[in-house]
């Protein structure tokens, strides 16, 4: 066991993972978003402070009293504590499925017990932490500010269709129609970032691009929609700061239009778009 240790020590030398260790942290991280692994491994998907692109990497995700907690086994000087405060706590956690997450960070006082839980969720933490596992929670109270901790709470994206039928609001979708695409190493950036700019909104892609059937007239290029469970949705995410970061990107390298559009409801009709005299039916003479 203290081989072991004195290996996590060594990868991780100075409170930095060495290059052998962001190795390991890539795989690590992936298995963990398959669901492959320890149960309470996951990978944690976080917009970097200075590159504006999405960062993965490894967690264990610790329970404590019916709630789930992320901690920084190297303290505070690392870079995933630092995106995650610029970040304001928006996350994604990956364990089999996508979830996103708000990471708020627990004041030193209430660490303790957290703290203490985490160590025996995840062994490969101890060589770091200068508290045996057993110790009473006042051992780790001493420590606790030098250890950032973070609750994870699940963000509920709006379904429109989870809500009773009188509730229900309208959709919103965003509509592309592109060509001329110049594909190269802006348009594949701009493709790894732009989910975590719809995750906020609940966006989900419908169509992206791909073979179609034309019956009647030509599209005119590739055809994206993206569908948003909210009527202001797609307007919001369109003029959120996080896509006007990248969507030069797209426009740099692609010719086009992109047209946002209000939803109906599923009850619509056809008729529906008609007037109340549209569909009068009174064809008597005075």
């Amino acid at each position: 066991m203290e081989g072991a240790h004195r290996l996590d020590r060594w990868l991780y030398r100075g409170g930095r993972p060495n290059r052998l260790a962001r190795l390991l942290n890539g795989v690590s991280a992936r298995l963990g978003a398959a669901g492959i692994g320890p149960e309470r491994l996951a990978m944690l998907q976080v917009t970097g402070r200075r590159t504006g692109r999405l960062v993965s990497f490894p967690v264990v995700v610790a329970d404590y009293h019916g709630e789930r907690y992320l901690v920084s086994m190297l303290g505070e000087n690392t870079n995933w504590v630092r995106n995650v405060r610029a970040a304001d706590g928006r996350a994604v956690l990956r364990r089999r499925h996508r979830e996103v997450v708000q990471l708020e960070e627990v004041p030193p006082a209430a660490r303790a017990g957290i703290l203490r839980r985490y160590l025996q969720c995840a062994p490969g933490a101890r060589p770091h932490v200068p508290v045996d596992p057993r110790a009473p929670e006042e051992a780790f109270g001493a420590i606790a500010g030098d250890y950032p901790v973070f609750r994870v709470r699940s963000v509920d994206v709006p379904n429109p269709d989870s809500r009773p039928s009188g509730e229900r609001t309208s959709p919103s979708y965003a509509v592309g129609v592109f060509h001329d695409l110049d594909f190269g190493p802006d348009i594949l950036e701009y493709l790894q970032r732009i989910d975590e700019t719809l995750a906020p909104f609940g966006g989900r892609f419908l169509i992206h691009g791909g073979p179609h059937e034309a019956v009647e007239g030509q599209l005119g290029g590739d055809l994206v929609v993206i569908a948003f469970p909210t009527p202001d949705g797609a307007s919001r995410w369109y003029h959120s700061d996080a896509y006007q970061a990248i969507a030069p990107l797209r426009r740099a390298h692609s010719a086009g239009s992109v047209t946002l559009h209000p939803g109906v409801p599923a009850a619509h009709r056809a008729t529906d778009i008609l007037s109340p005299h549209d569909g009068d039916s009174d064809s008597s003479t005075s």
